[in-house]
Formats: C-alpha cells, sequence, structure tokens
C-alpha cells in the first residue's frame, strides 16, 4: 500500500490558514492528489473526506500535487468550489513513453481581466530531447 494520511493536525492547520487567506490566491499543496479518481484505492489519501470538507466550507484557488509521477489536471467538486487538481510528473524518471516521460510544470500565477489565472507549462523529455508535452492557462475563480 502507499496510501497517504494527512491527520487531524494538519487538516486542522489546512482550514485555519484556508480561512486566515480568504480572497488571495491559495495554493494547497499535497503529496497525494485529494481527487478520488486520481489513484486506485490502495494509493489514495485516507482522510481525503475530511480535506474535501476544509475545501468545501473554505475554497481554495489550485491543488497542486505529486505521488503519481504523472502530469495530471482534475476538477474537484468541493461544496460551491470547482478547484483545478493539478499532479506534476517526476523530474527523475526515464522513459520513452510520453505520459510516464520526466517532466516538471513550469506555473505563473497572474491577475488578468480582474481576476487571477495560473499559466502552466509542462515540460517534458523523452531519450533526452525536450518536449512540450503541452501549455494551458486555468482561470482561478475563487480569488478576488
Amino acid at each position: 500500500f502507499a496510501t497517504g494520511l494527512l491527520g487531524d493536525a494538519q487538516i486542522a492547520a489546512t482550514d485555519a490558514a484556508l480561512a486566515a487567506s480568504q480572497g488571495a490566491v491559495r495554493v494547497v499543496l499535497v503529496h497525494h492528489s485529494p481527487h478520488p479518481d486520481s489513484h486506485p484505492a490502495r494509493k489514495q489519501l485516507k482522510d481525503r473526506g475530511a480535506l474535501h470538507e476544509v475545501l468545501a466550507q473554505r475554497g481554495a484557488e489550485l491543488i497542486l500535487h505529486g505521488h503519481a509521477h504523472r502530469a495530471a489536471l482534475r476538477f474537484l467538486n468541493a461544496g460551491r468550489h470547482r478547484i483545478p487538481v493539478l499532479g506534476a510528473p517526476s523530474a527523475s524518471v526515464a522513459s520513452n513513453l510520453v505520459d510516464r516521460a520526466g517532466g516538471y510544470h513550469r506555473i505563473a500565477i497572474e491577475r488578468s481581466n480582474g481576476g487571477w489565472q495560473a499559466r502552466i507549462a509542462t515540460r517534458r523529455w523523452l531519450n533526452r530531447n525536450m518536449i512540450t508535452s503541452w501549455t494551458m492557462t486555468l482561470p482561478l475563480v475563487d480569488a478576488r
């Protein structure tokens, strides 16, 4: 098993931090994805339900995670919030398969039309040759 556990203290600290920073761009960093479809049960965040309750109450603009070693983008519906969940690829994996290739995200958070957005460029490499897998812009809807 490769499950994760935040525990009561970290969940309470996350709740307090998100409550104290309402109106700011809030990026949550967590090793295991809180999205229910991101991993098989043996690799999931065990107390993601408690984290979902905090996110439903407080919101967040972006969640970044690792663990899966693959670039992934999903959206977490938490109460009235729809939060982008961005998974990072492993920087050290050597593979000839694009979806398994090593890489990283470059994220720029900037103001746009009175709101905020994240510009994300994912860089990947195959056989030591750098390729750009994808670039995109995500609106960060809860930030003011």
